[in-house]
């Protein structure tokens, strides 16, 4: 009998310590993976056009990177948002409030940037019911989009890399809403994982 605790005491030992290896490979695996997307989106350049009050045309477009964009939009996605949403997101941090209201950045340009971002497994389509008259698609954030977000800002916070541009305003018009968090501006460039 003691010699059969002592055997099944060493198996669990064994198998316990097989266990914490397969966890530590997983994890290590899943951390490599959050990085290489993370890597890829600092790499992937991008411009941003916005159509702006007064203007005839789109312009040139805004320089920045398809982590610049997924971190602009991403705090809309932990929810879900309509393609409008999110031009309206992308308008404002890329040319702030002097811009029309009405798909203020081309249709055909936010429907790259989604699909960018869908093919790292990032965003996808909203499984939240709507009503029969709206007829918006709406995207949102995977499970893995949330974790590559939060460790982009968990770093940023960490290393203070996130600032204002300017104080949130006080929206008067929504009585729900008291600041624009979108008027905050992350720094996604600053070195996040080295």
């Amino acid at each position: 009998m003691t010699a059969e605790i002592t055997r099944l005491s060493s198996e669990n030992g064994r198998l316990r310590s097989l266990l914490d290896d397969a966890t530590t490979a997983a994890v290590d695996t899943n951390e490599k993976r959050v990085n290489d997307v993370i890597d890829a989106l600092r790499r992937n350049d991008r411009r941003v056009h916005v159509w702006l009050n007064k203007k005839n045309d789109w312009g040139d477009g805004i320089p920045t990177s398809l982590l610049a964009i997924f971190e602009t939009i991403a705090p809309d996605l932990l929810d879900e948002a309509s393609y409008p949403t999110i031009a309206s997101t992308l308008a404002l941090h890329y040319a702030g409030d002097g811009y029309r209201k009405r798909w203020p950045v081309p249709t055909n340009f936010l429907r790259y940037y989604i699909a960018d971002l869908a093919s790292l497994d990032l965003v996808t389509n909203s499984s939240k019911r709507h009503s029969v008259q709206d007829t918006e698609a709406y995207w949102m954030l995977t499970d893995f989009g949330r974790e590559v977000h939060g460790k982009i800002r968990q770093n940023e916070l960490l290393h203070g890399a996130t600032d204002f541009n300017e104080e949130p305003e006080i929206d008067g018009q929504d009585p729900e809403c008291e600041l624009h968090p979108e008027s905050w501006t992350p720094n996604p460039t600053f070195g996040v994982f080295l």
